[in-house]
């Protein structure tokens, strides 16, 4: 198949290398947009007026109107951002980066170092594994009776992250993976001065940047890690997704 990449990200760069390309959207099989699309400003509306039936157009997390307006011209999409398999490949390539701005920021060594990770999905599961392997002392919240008790199976110390409260000044960084508000200024001002949070949830986050910087935390908001730390992976990743997804279309 012939497929046209749009974006100029690391990622998108990496992943034209790897497929048989063209620069013309009309040549294409498949065409493939850049992951939270909303944040790019090309025309897509351009690209899909100039395409045909016989396309098909991907991309990560697209907004519905442009579902809406490909499906509209009989186009068929494929969101390989809502995909499984891809979030679960690119938890370990987010959980290393997680890592590694950590290791930038902190004073300290990883090991040894008091680390809450706020949720136990697939970023969760990995970055606790990695912080604990480093000899990190992890504590990793969850609302699920399940989850609390997978937490305590690894190893891990267990909170409910409806309770985080009376421990955050325990901590020296905070991995938040939780999609929602969660460390709010009333949380931020119970850790304590030197604590670095690190939030890696998609928007709207769940920690709260600008009360963070208002009693001087150090706070990183960091998304799409794998397309800027780990370009190669991520790119092999969404190839092997691309082509999982086409196969499941054309079938």
């Amino acid at each position: 198949m012939v497929f046209a990449i749009i974006g100029d990200d690391a990622r998108q760069i990496k992943l034209a290398q790897m497929l048989r390309c063209t620069e013309r959207v009309q040549d294409a099989d498949v065409v493939v947009l850049p992951i939270l699309l909303m944040k790019q400003s090309f025309p897509v509306e351009s690209v899909i007026a100039s395409m045909t039936t016989s396309q098909i157009l991907a991309g990560g997390f697209i907004p519905d109107e442009i579902i809406k307006a490909a499906q509209a011209k009989g186009i068929r999409v494929i969101d390989y951002g809502k995909r499984d398999e891809l979030a679960i490949k690119n938890a370990v390539p987010t959980a290393e980066a997680a890592l590694q701005i950590a290791m930038q920021h902190l004073s300290i060594t990883i090991h040894g170092c008091r680390a809450l990770v706020i949720g136990y999905g697939r970023i969760g599961k990995t970055l606790s594994k990695m912080l604990y392997s480093l000899g990190a002392h992890t504590s990793v919240s969850a609302r699920k009776s399940t989850d609390m008790a997978w937490i305590k199976n690894n190893g891990f110390f267990a909170l409910h992250t409806t309770g985080l409260d009376p421990h955050l000044n325990n901590f020296d960084v905070i991995f938040n993976t939780v999609p929602h508000l969660i460390v709010d200024e009333t949380a931020v001002k119970k850790t304590r001065n030197n604590c670095l949070l690190i939030d890696l949830a998609s928007a709207p986050g769940g920690i709260d940047i600008e009360a963070a910087k208002r009693h001087g935390r150090t706070c990183e908001w960091a998304l799409a890690l794998p397309g800027k730390h780990s370009p190669d992976t991520a790119a092999e990743n969404l190839r092997q997704t691309l082509f999982d997804a086409i196969k499941e279309e054309m079938e």
